[in-house]
Order: C-alpha cells, then structure tokens, then sequence
C-alpha cells in the first residue's frame, strides 16, 4: 500500500514524542533486568496502534509513566504545553499518582481501580489497557525462566499482584470488552495457574534452554528491546533531530520534571 492511500499518518508530533520519551526515560531500566525503559513504551504505543488507537493515544502511550515516574505534576505540565491538554489527560488517567514520595502500594492500585471503573475515558482505557497487558506478559515471561523469584522484583508479593490483576480485568470489563482484555485475561490466567501450582524453571527448563542456546522464537518484546537500544545509543550520539523547526523540543527534556525538581526518575511496572 502506497503512503498516500493510508487513511492516515503518523506526524512529525508522533516522531517528537518518541525523542521526548526516549530523553525522559534516559537511563531507566525494566525492573529486574537490563532492558532499557523505553522498549516498554514502544511495546505499548504499538498494542494501542494495533488496537485502532489514534496519533493523540500513541503519544500518550509513549509518555503513559512520564509523570508518574519522572517529575510529578511538573513533567506533566510540559506534556501539556508541548502535546496538548488531550494527550496530557490521558497521561494524567494512566497515572495512579503524582505524589512524591509515593502513597502506599495497595492504597495506590486501590484508588486506580476505581477511577478506571467511574472515571476513565475510552482512550485513557485503551492506553491504561495496552500498559498492563505488556507488563503481564513481561511478568509471565520471566517467569516462565525464573520461576518465583521473578515476584522478588516487585513492592508487593506474588498474591498481590494477582489480586490487581484480577481488579483490573473486572474494572476494564465493565466498560467493554476487546482482544487486548481477552489477552490480558488470558495472560493472568496463566500467572495465576503457575503461582498455585509453585511452577518453576529456574535452570532446567526447555524454556531456559532455548534463551540461553537462543534456540527460542523471537518475541515482539525482543524486537523492542533491540530497538529501544538502538534508539538510545542514536540519541546519545545526537543522531537524532528535532522534528520540525519550532524548536519545541531540546535535549534537556528530561529536566523539566524530576531533574530539574530534585526529584527520583524511577520507573517500572505495576509492582513498583
């Protein structure tokens, strides 16, 4: 299909958010692991994509943990300014706080709950959605390798983080349904069959086998990863430029939220 008979496309907005998100999340890491934080971004803009999302929720899956992680109400007050009040609204609905430091963990996923099931609009489901499905099924991958110990990464135990799981399939449910529900589903399922039955493949497993001999299908998230390194050395080597000439974007994005505040740039899944 020839570009011009798409019934649309991404614009230079899309390719400046993708360096904003990449400056922001610079040096964060998936927790647990070496993957840098931006494949899970990409990962998440690309379910959206997929699910028929729009230019305005691909960037707002892009910057989905920019406020929560890296500057508070600060970070999203740039995103406004630079993508507009709907993308920072929907960044604002993924966000379970902007409080540093953060309320506790159960208290937190607690109030998401309920906002997701009285407040949230489609596009702030579909993105919130699309986040939780890539982190459930980071979780199941490494555990399918790691067995138990993969639940050590996290602020809650194993239990726990089924149980919001399970809420937050019941809270996404109530306002429709979807292949990417059905996959989150699906998903926690197995999790959850794996945490009854004690399953673990620390070293022996096929599934470890095939990582180490690398003998194992290459995943999307793999490809993701791959490029989100890519992406990062480009940036860093400053191979990467404004997307148009307005001057809206600067290496120092990331300084407009945590940096610039004081204040802790983590990251990381739905445990943290």
């Amino acid at each position: 299909m020839a570009t011009s008979d798409l019934p649309w496309r991404l614009s230079p907005r899309f390719e400046e958010a993708l360096v904003y998100a990449t400056h922001v999340h610079e040096g964060h890491l998936r927790k647990g692991t070496t993957i840098p934080y931006v494949a899970h971004l990409l990962a998440v803009c690309a379910l959206v994509l997929e699910d028929g999302g729009t230019e305005e929720e691909a960037i707002a899956a892009l910057l989905h943990d920019a406020a929560e992680d890296a500057g508070g109400a600060g970070r999203l007050a740039g995103i406004r300014q630079r993508f507009g009040e709907r993308v920072a609204a929907i960044v604002a609905g993924c966000s379970d706080t902007d409080q540093v430091p953060k309320p506790p963990w159960k208290v937190r996923k607690e109030r998401y709950i309920a906002h997701l099931t009285r407040h949230a609009d489609a596009s702030t489901r579909r993105v919130s959605l699309a986040d939780k499905v890539h982190n459930a099924r980071a979780i199941l991958r490494d555990y399918r390798v790691l067995g138990e110990q993969v639940w050590s990464r996290f602020n809650a135990p194993a239990e726990e983080q089924v149980w919001y799981y399970r809420a937050l399939i019941e809270a996404f449910r109530q306002r429709g349904s979807g292949p990417l529900l059905a996959e989150l589903e699906q998903v926690v399922d197995e999790l959850e069959r794996r945490l009854r039955n004690g399953s673990s493949h620390g070293t022996g497993g096929a599934e470890e086998q095939e990582r180490r001999t690398g003998r194992g299908k290459l995943t999307v998230d793999d490809v993701a990863a791959a490029l989100a390194a890519e992406f990062t050395q480009a940036t860093r080597a400053g191979q990467t430029t404004p997307p148009d000439s307005s001057g809206r974007f600067t290496p120092d994005a990331r300084r407009e939220g945590s940096d610039a505040a004081g204040l802790p740039s983590h990251d990381q899944a739905d445990g943290r």
